[in-house]
């Protein structure tokens, strides 16, 4: 039978491949929200995500795009803040911390991400040609958010750069195993789920439902588990460790 010190790591663990886990797949519930509120006189969802915001073509209508992306970074603002500070709170459950105090510091590192937007828009809000943006949220808002806890709990006097190294270090090394799970599960996956969905719709869809989910476990997973010893420098006097 596991002891309380085994259940309380093993919390921790949890804590992070959940938070992550529910990142990335409410993308999915939000984006068939937003399908059901888009306008029919706007591009379709798939063309608005197809462009670069940084390079837009001549062919498309400049004014309605640019309406279109801010209401795409409010959304963002809104998802990323919520499940950031999800993350955050479930992560303080485990800890004995405060839960108010936790989430908020979570919510606004992963909020301040959309800073990058003026900077290059597209690098979190999506549309940029490279594969950044699931990186930065992951990797970024994380990394973020542990340093704003990390110095939170400085100011307390409780000294925890073992567990900031460690999960920093947790989160690249979960976005390098997720990206090389899915690039193995890619060709192996593609021509069984396109048997099963011919339509083209439905097989997008299915290729993010695997996407998000595996990718946003194993970041939540590896994340967790390499930084799960040194969380015990995160626990309250009172709290689980």
């Amino acid at each position: 039978m596991p002891t309380t010190h085994e259940r309380s790591l093993q919390g921790w663990i949890k804590a992070c491949w959940l938070g992550y886990f529910l990142l990335f797949s409410a993308f999915l519930v939000t984006g068939l929200l937003a399908r059901l509120f888009w306008p029919a006189s706007w591009p379709s969802m798939s063309d608005f995500w197809s462009i670069d915001p940084a390079a837009l073509p001549n062919s498309i209508d400049q004014v309605l795009y640019r309406r279109i992306y801010r209401i795409n970074l409010g959304y963002h603002l809104v998802h990323l803040a919520g499940f950031g500070g999800l993350l955050g709170a479930l992560q303080a459950s485990t800890l004995g911390r405060s839960r108010r105090v936790w989430a908020g510091l979570s919510a606004l590192a992963f909020a301040s991400l959309l800073l990058l937007e003026a900077i290059r828009p597209g690098l979190v809000a999506g549309g940029h040609p490279a594969p950044v943006e699931p990186i930065l949220i992951a990797a970024g808002g994380g990394s973020l958010a542990g340093l704003l806890q990390w110095a939170y709990l400085r100011r307390e006097g409780i000294a925890v750069g073992r567990w900031l190294g460690r999960w920093i270090a947790g989160l690249v090394a979960g976005v390098i195993a997720a990206a090389a799970l899915l690039t193995v599960l890619g060709p192996l996956l593609r021509p069984v789920v396109r048997a099963v969905f011919p339509n083209d719709e439905i097989f997008v869809f299915v290729g993010q439902v695997i996407f998000f989910t595996v990718y946003g476990s194993v970041v939540g997973l590896v994340a967790g588990w390499i930084s799960r010893g040194a969380a015990r420098e995160l626990a309250s006097t009172d709290g689980a460790f």
